[in-house]
């Protein structure tokens, strides 16, 4: 098994890999619609390959804080096939990714998921009230945070800006 940043060159077999896992093309356009974003950064996208078939898809987006333009991303989608579920590639996935956004400077990551999951990855319930979701109807201990290397999400001025693309979410 690979683990590894998602070339173009995949894009389909993505696109294939998502649709497929969720019963959604929605979702599966969705994240094109992401990819297709001026913000997109290809570092923080990534697939678990084996013999050329994708396992597992991670994609995180930047985002920022209105106010003082503090950038962080936000875990847009983790999706991993039920053939090979519960053996910890989605950890790892969201791992590689964590150790992308971090190299590339990024000072949080938030996630709306599974608290008891992400807690185990070093995320915890955001409380920050100011922040919130892309989204609305998300309980609140399952809009999570990690804050990098002594960061304080205290220190985020405004609301966070999300890519557009969130706005049009209808699922």
């Amino acid at each position: 098994m690979k683990i590894r940043i998602e070339q173009k060159s995949d894009y389909n077999n993505t696109y294939e890999f998502v649709a497929k896992i969720t019963s959604d093309t929605d979702r599966a356009l969705f994240i094109e619609k992401l990819k297709a974003n001026p913000c997109f950064d290809k570092n923080l996208s990534a697939l678990c390959e084996r013999d050329g078939k994708v396992l597992a898809y991670a994609l995180m987006m930047p985002v920022y804080s209105e106010l003082n333009k503090l950038k962080g991303v936000y875990l847009s989608s983790v999706r991993v096939s039920s053939d090979v579920a519960g053996q910890g590639i989605g950890v790892k996935l969201i791992k590689y990714l964590i150790s992308n956004a971090v190299k590339l400077g990024y000072k949080y990551i938030l996630a709306v998921g599974n608290n008891e999951y992400y807690t185990k990855l070093g995320f915890g319930v955001c409380k920050n009230e100011d922040i919130v979701p892309p989204f609305s109807g998300v309980p609140k201990n399952n809009f999570l945070a990690y804050e990098v290397d002594g960061f304080s999400l205290a220190e985020l001025l405004g609301k966070i800006i999300y890519p557009k693309e969130y706005l049009d979410i209808r699922w």
